[in-house]
């Protein structure tokens, strides 16, 4: 038996790698001694070890071109997002609660208080990230989701007096 252990594996059928021979591989492939087989660290590697034995090396896939998203449709989701965390307290949006800041009801005053300083940490976390973005993008969704966690841990909940 032979034991296939490196990242790029192809195993050769009618003079063709089989489906998949270019994806990375983790563990081991067992095969009998007289399969045709090779094997490389990376994946230049490997095509060129199969370029050498006259195997015809087919086209790779190419990957998916990854979604480009405008810093207005993360900031729209920005704000949906924590609009959500207002309507949870009965509110159209954050900034219908923060109009309550002046109420004399402490309760109204305590909760626009607190989306106050939700929709201001969200939206300087928000600028943060958006001046230093991640390779992989986000989609807004996960986006807004990770922005308002993060504010919402910084927040806390409202202070009732």
């Amino acid at each position: 038996m032979k034991t296939l252990t490196k990242k790029f594996r192809a195993i050769i059928h009618d003079g063709l790698p089989q489906e998949g021979w270019h994806e990375e591989q983790t563990g081991e492939t067992l095969l009998p001694d007289d399969a045709l087989a090779f094997e490389a660290d990376t994946l230049d590697e490997l095509r060129s070890a199969l370029a050498s034995a006259g195997v015809t090396v087919p086209d790779v896939p190419s990957e998916p071109e990854q979604p480009t998203y405008t810093q207005l449709e993360y900031a729209n989701a920005v704000e949906s997002r924590f609009d959500k965390e207002a309507q949870a307290l009965g509110y159209d949006s954050v900034a219908k609660a923060a109009t309550y800041v002046s109420s004399l009801n402490a309760k109204f005053a305590a909760e626009a208080a607190y989306f106050i300083a939700l929709r201001d940490a969200c939206w300087l976390l928000c600028f943060a990230a958006l001046e230093d973005p991640p390779a992989v993008k986000p989609t807004p969704a996960e986006f807004a989701d990770a922005i308002v966690a993060k504010a919402l841990a910084e927040v806390g909940q409202p202070h009732y007096a």
